[in-house]
């Protein structure tokens, strides 16, 4: 075998360190929450320390995810600012629409704020993650993705969707079915500052509101 043959099939330093902590941190976390989450049912019962536990396993398997990824290399093209986060939102929505069939309809106003990269990285995956919700407990035709910008400054993104809507939109607990992932979008935008909002309008309207100056994640 060749030098330069070597060279493409070794791993790189930075994939050895990439998964080094992806094996010491969010999977060893993710193993122990599985093994938790095994014995609770087995049971059928949990106890409210039980439940203690698992927030903050699954708190600190998303941290520690987060970190990982914020600290990939960026784009030196755009170091500070994401140019790109509403082209790669359209392509969230057309992705959307593909693996699951229903209307996406995608409003952003013209001269829209640009964001930060670490936060638009966030952003992204929790706007994504609303939209899977979507696909899995609507019961949704159709769905609207839009935002706009507060006259404080603030910038709220709307996910709005024509199913079923929640029981009761504003108790969201990490073990209640089809509620999960409602939650963790909640622990993940605690850390840029931004807060969710769930109401029932003719189906389940999420409202994401990022203050004018987002923390930068941990």
């Amino acid at each position: 075998m060749t030098e330069s043959a070597n060279k493409q099939t070794a791993p790189s330093a930075d994939t050895s360190t990439l998964a080094a902590r992806l094996e010491q941190g969010p999977l060893a976390t993710l193993e122990a929450l599985k093994r938790k989450v095994a014995v609770v049912s087995s049971r059928g019962v949990a106890e409210p320390r039980e439940l203690q536990e698992l927030d903050q396993l699954t708190s600190t398997a998303l941290k520690q995810l987060d970190e990982i990824i914020l600290a990939l290399p960026a784009d030196d093209s755009e170091p500070n600012q994401s140019a790109d986060f509403w082209v790669r939102l359209g392509e969230v929505c057309g992705g959307f629409h593909s693996s699951s069939g229903l209307e996406c309809r995608l409003v952003i106003p013209q001269g829209h704020s640009r964001l930060p990269s670490a936060v638009a990285e966030i952003l992204l995956r929790v706007l994504g993650e609303l939209l899977t919700n979507v696909r899995k407990h609507a019961c949704a035709n159709s769905v609207e993705v839009s935002s706009a910008v507060r006259s404080d400054g603030a910038v709220v993104f709307t996910v709005k969707d024509d199913g079923i809507g929640l029981a009761a939109p504003e108790r969201i607990r990490p073990l209640e079915d089809g509620t999960f992932g409602l939650w963790s979008i909640r622990q993940r935008l605690q850390e840029i500052g931004a807060f969710m909002e769930l109401t029932n309008e003719s189906g389940l309207c999420a409202r994401v509101i990022l203050p004018p100056q987002p923390r930068a994640p941990r």
